[in-house]
């Protein structure tokens, strides 16, 4: 541990000489900009499903979502909240009650007990700050859970709990090898691999891909890192609004900007059907409320307002906006609205 502090430092320490950062407030703006407009609300709830998703594959989170929030796009009742999402949460939270009755059995388990939760708040504290939802920010959690693990296993009381355990870590393992099995990855997310297929066919680097907030294309990346299907940075693709960022207020202007950039740099833009749809799917990713500041009302009648002049790839393709001088004018005049992309008063 003490080696991983001295090498996260370290690490630091060159970011900060390279930058020429010399003042507390010059390191609390480089601090404030890592967050990349991060806002999101309701983190310690988020914390709940968030940090076992971390270490149990919960791919239907979002139904936890819907749920709670009442999305009137997606139904979903407490029996789906059970079978998609609650077993998997009661495994998981289950296995981790396990874990700390065992340790608790013996001075020597309890000191563990002690450095593990030493290691967990600082986590925890941070998700709650900062942003809960995302299974990456539980990857520190994993040294002082293999640690604690060690000693648990290695203390002689308390058989029946380690059996327990011991079922309750094969489960989660053979979860997750289910979940992550390739086969039924790439089942699972053959559509978005064929509208990126789509899109690496017909849009250039030049081109603006404007897709709805929280489309799983932005996730290709990460569940096919080597994958010559997505190629890094070739495409420009950004949601037609940052939900739970704080660049959301001005998403019309923004969405004006990058658009009219995209013309004079010689590119086209090219928007999802799915914004001009009146109803999402359940599939799409949307949950009506997860940002009390949007809905999909809006942004769908934002995007009916746009012109197309030519559309590919069938009901869940793209389309082509027109850049005509309407067009133009158009989106100059939200550029030059107020900061939100409302006419000026």
């Amino acid at each position: 541990m003490l080696v991983c502090g001295a090498a996260i430092l370290a690490l630091y320490g060159v970011g900060i000489l390279a930058l020429g950062l010399r003042s507390t407030a010059e390191l609390r703006a480089w601090f404030g900009n890592s967050s990349h407009g991060w806002q999101q609300t309701r983190n310690l709830v988020r914390l709940l499903s968030g940090m076992p998703r971390g270490f149990v594959s919960i791919e239907s989170g979002i139904v936890l979502k819907r749920y709670f929030l009442h999305d009137p796009y997606a139904g979903v009742t407490l029996s789906d909240v059970v079978r998609l999402v609650g077993w998997k949460l009661l495994l998981f939270y289950t296995a981790v009650l396990c874990l700390i009755v065992k340790l608790a059995l013996t001075p020597r388990g309890r000191i563990a007990m002690g450095i593990f939760a030493a290691g967990v708040a600082p986590v925890i504290a941070f998700a709650v700050y900062f942003e809960a939802g995302s299974v990456e920010r539980y990857l520190a959690i994993c040294p002082f859970l293999v640690f604690a693990l060690s000693v648990a296993y290695a203390e002689p009381v308390g058989a029946g709990i380690t059996h327990a355990c011991t079922v309750l870590l094969v489960a989660i393992c053979v979860t997750n090898v289910a979940t992550m099995w390739r086969p039924a990855v790439n089942k699972d997310w053959s559509p978005e691999l064929g509208r990126m297929q789509m899109l690496l066919s017909m849009a250039k680097p030049a081109d603006q891909i404007w897709v709805s907030p929280n489309d799983r294309l932005f996730l290709l990346p990460e569940l096919f890192p080597y994958d010559d299907l997505y190629r890094s940075g070739e495409l420009r693709i950004d949601a037609i609004a940052p939900i739970a960022n704080e660049a959301l207020p001005r998403w019309r202007k923004d969405f004006a900007i990058q658009t009219l950039a995209a013309w004079e740099r010689g590119g086209q833009d090219w928007m999802a059907k799915r914004l001009l749809s009146g109803r999402p799917r359940p599939e799409w990713g949307w949950t009506d409320g997860d940002d009390p500041r949007i809905s999909w009302k809006q942004v769908s009648a934002f995007a009916q307002g746009m012109d197309a002049d030519d559309g590919v790839g069938g009901d869940d393709g793209f389309v082509r906006l027109a850049n005509t001088s309407m067009a133009r004018r158009n989106l100059e005049a939200l550029y030059s609205a107020a900061p939100d992309g409302r006419p000026s008063p």
